[in-house]
């Protein structure tokens, strides 16, 4: 699984009002698997966490070569480094691992 961390970039009190009556989280958790379609990010969210492993691990090994990782079984990124990731993830596609390419899921 690849999970990450999202959260309101410099929420103001109007937000934090909002977030109280319609249950919006000025922070949230999004998660990936392989299958599934990359979710979008909401404006003015910033990714704050990226977290994987398993197939999605080997995903990100096989298509960002230059990493930062140690080597164990789940990986965490934080700050910029999760923004790349998760900037750089095919937005609306995911990971055919059989055919080792991208798809559109329609």
């Amino acid at each position: 699984m690849l999970s990450y961390t999202i959260k309101k970039e410099n929420p103001t009190e109007g937000d934090i009002s909002k977030a109280r009556f319609s249950g919006t989280r000025l922070v949230q958790e999004k998660r990936w698997h392989i299958g599934q379609v990359v979710p979008l990010i909401p404006e003015g969210y910033v990714v704050v966490q990226v977290q994987a492993d398993g197939d999605e691990l080997e995903y990100l090994l096989d298509n960002f070569g230059n990493l930062p990782m140690a080597k164990t079984q789940v990986i965490s990124w934080f700050g910029d480094m999760a923004m790349f990731i998760i900037h750089n993830m095919p937005i609306g596609m995911t990971w055919d691992k059989v055919n080792q390419k991208t798809v559109r899921i329609r």
